[in-house]
């Protein structure tokens, strides 16, 4: 009778141990899967460069699986732009830069950073003849700079709770800045509609967050309000980012969640 109640006492303790060893990594699962399925379906999407890209509905297919997925790296976003800013240039970078110090010009000629990734794919695919090696090259550089969110020392930081508040803050920002007005987004007419996705999968992040680190969790105030946020995008028509009301969305919403977010920083 000693050794069935044992039994059951060490499988009631392995279970127990289960479930909290899952429950404590349910955020940092969250950002590795995302990662993981993020460069599986880029790698899908070389695969496709590879197969050609002459035809229209060859480049039709491509621009709608290139959409898609940057529907989920938006998802993604709340991390990678903070954790490791060069690689994320190289992922969704806008324009090349070209560096024109005095002191790089005493030197060396001013020299431009090769542009790479997503937006610049995008761009690409509306030009008249885009060629399939140099479609190939911007998403190729994508995916090896995606490669620098799996390193210890990037997925050490993911771990910590106090990044995950810098990490908001800086999309906070982003919010009132890049996020809605157009800068990243090469069909403006779509601008909403990655708004909402990106919105949506924040506000996932959010939820595993404060399941895994229920003593560092975010308030119900920020919580009760960043939903208004969610809903008042919601409202938002789809056709023109030019009818959406920046005003009221920054001065409504995202800085009282910035302020909030300060709040909870301090503490």
């Amino acid at each position: 009778m000693n050794r069935i109640i044992l039994c059951f006492l060490l499988l009631g303790f392995a279970f127990m141990v289960s479930f909290s060893t899952s429950d404590s990594t349910a955020y940092f699962h969250q950002y590795q899967s995302g990662i993981r399925q993020l460069k599986s379906e880029q790698n899908q999407l070389l695969n496709q460069i590879k197969l050609g890209c002459n035809s229209p509905l060859e480049i039709e297919n491509l621009r709608k699986n290139l959409y898609s997925l940057r529907i989920k790296f938006k998802y993604l976003d709340f991390w990678l732009r903070y954790l490791e800013p060069n690689a994320y240039k190289q992922i969704n970078g806008v324009l090349p830069v070209e560096w024109e110090t005095e002191v790089f010009e005493k030197f060396e000629k001013p020299y431009k950073r090769p542009g790479s990734g997503w937006y610049l794919a995008a761009e690409y695919l509306q030009e008249e003849k885009p060629q399939q090696d140099s479609l190939y090259a911007l998403i190729n550089t994508a995916q090896q700079a995606l490669t620098v969110y799996e390193s210890d020392s990037i997925q050490t930081q993911v771990n910590d709770p106090s990044v995950f508040y810098f990490c908001n803050r800086l999309f906070l920002l982003n919010l009132a800045s890049i996020y809605t007005t157009g800068f990243e987004c090469p069909d403006t007419s779509m601008l909403i509609h990655e708004l909402r996705n990106m919105l949506q999968g924040v506000q996932n992040i959010y939820k595993v967050y404060n399941q895994t680190y229920p003593n560092s969790a975010l308030t119900k105030d920020y919580l009760n309000l960043y939903d208004q946020a969610l809903a008042f995008l919601q409202k938002q028509p789809d056709s023109s980012m030019f009818a959406f009301n920046h005003f009221l969305f920054i001065r409504d919403f995202v800085n009282p969640l910035f302020r909030l977010n300060q709040g909870l920083i301090r503490t």
